[in-house]
């Protein structure tokens, strides 16, 4: 099924709220330069290509190559392919290919000391995950521009983002020697963490740029040939999903707030076009207008004093939507084949697809006429058995 979408604006009343960031604007124009609406836009004109659009559910497709992906760690559901990143840095931690790209506890001095090699593991891991990422973001919005390309990827490469896939892999339990205590009872600083997950990069790729299922002295380990391949596999598993999920954590959310104020998108209605009662029962048929408690009265005023507001069974206008058409694509050439067409050798009795009506009124029964050569047909077995 081909979609052609459209997106869709109309004139927008002062302090109206925003559909696509939940924010009450009053200057549409400075709003719409903003980062977000620009990020907004590259997605939609991406959705919307007239030539080639981009299904919402191959934007991770797009960015991550399928064919240096285990197919049984790669899922649709983000928080299960996490898992499985998970399992499998864990994996490579225990068979000490992530060595060199660690932190250690020293409990005499109570600091975190690294190996002669991490600050170049750590630089090699920066670059290459910057190239990784610039790469993808362009291969996923082919036209955009300088400025926000610029912005786009530092915002995906910058201290926050990579401390934030450092804890949702909870990466805290690779380090090489832990203090005393439970997990929760310590933690890493920002600069620790990032610096953390580039060396490790660095260490994979080192890894795995060296490793053959052949090979017994290029490991770290000196594994049997089916575990250097098992173990370089999940390298470029891991290698191949980091730079993939740092992308699809800004692009991902963003996509689903589309989805929600797509107009006309099959089988779904978006949220600001149709009111849910709060009552389900006979209270929602009651022509008594019930009073509003004291509690949902200051969450409403503290919801209209709030800078993001999240909709809301109100009558406020909401700007901003994604009206989409569905086109239906039918291939014509079935009907040129030759069990659609009337052949002059096809002996079948074909009906008319048109019969005209028979009024009910009408007491008169329907008059057949047989041939000739019918009648001749119904009357021989009688003769044939008035012979006998």
């Amino acid at each position: 099924m081909k979609r052609g979408v459209l997106a869709f604006c109309v004139a927008a009343p002062a302090a109206a709220r925003c559909a696509l960031t939940g924010r009450r604007v009053e200057d549409w124009e400075a709003h719409n330069r903003t980062f977000e609406m620009r990020v907004f836009e590259l997605l939609k004109n991406r959705l919307a290509s007239p030539t080639e659009p981009l299904p919402a559910n191959q934007v991770y497709v797009t960015i991550a190559n399928p064919c240096r992906l285990i197919d049984e760690f790669n899922f649709a559901k983000t928080t299960r392919r996490m898992d499985r990143l998970r399992i499998s840095l864990g994996f490579l931690r225990r068979h000490n290919v992530l060595l060199h790209g660690l932190l250690f506890y020293v409990k005499e001095t109570k600091t975190w000391n690294t190996t002669a090699g991490f600050g170049r593991l750590a630089l090699f891991g920066e670059s290459l995950l910057r190239h990784e990422v610039r790469a993808r973001t362009l291969r996923l919005f082919p036209s955009i521009d300088s400025a926000t390309y610029a912005s786009l990827t530092a915002s995906i490469l910058n201290e926050d983002a990579l401390c934030a896939i450092f804890d949702r892999l909870m990466m805290k339990s690779l380090v090489g020697a832990k203090p005393e205590g439970k997990d929760r009872d310590w933690s890493l600083t920002k600069e620790q963490r990032s610096s953390m997950l580039c060396a490790i990069v660095g260490e994979m790729s080192w890894f795995s740029s060296r490793t053959k299922a052949t090979d017994r002295t290029h490991n770290n380990a000196l594994f049997p040939p089916s575990d250097a391949l098992i173990l370089h596999v999940l390298c470029c598993h891991v290698l191949e999903s980091l730079p993939a999920e740092l992308i699809y954590t800004v692009v991902e959310p963003r996509v689903h707030r589309l989805k929600e104020v797509w107009v006309n998108e099959p089988m779904s209605i978006p949220s600001q076009m149709h009111l849910k009662p709060r009552t389900i029962n006979a209270l929602s048929l009651s022509l008594v207008k019930k009073p509003i408690s004291e509690e949902e009265r200051l969450r409403k005023v503290a919801a209209q004093a709030a800078t993001v507001c999240f909709p809301s069974l109100s009558s406020e206008p909401v700007i901003g939507s994604f009206i989409s058409k569905m086109k239906p694509r039918w291939n014509y050439k079935r009907f040129d084949e030759r069990r659609y067409q009337i052949l002059g050798d096809d002996k079948r009795c074909f009906l008319p697809l048109f019969s005209s009506p028979t009024p009910r009124d009408s007491g008169a029964c329907a008059v057949v006429t047989l041939t000739d050569e019918r009648r001749r047909e119904l009357v021989s077995p009688a003769f044939k058995l008035g012979e006998e």
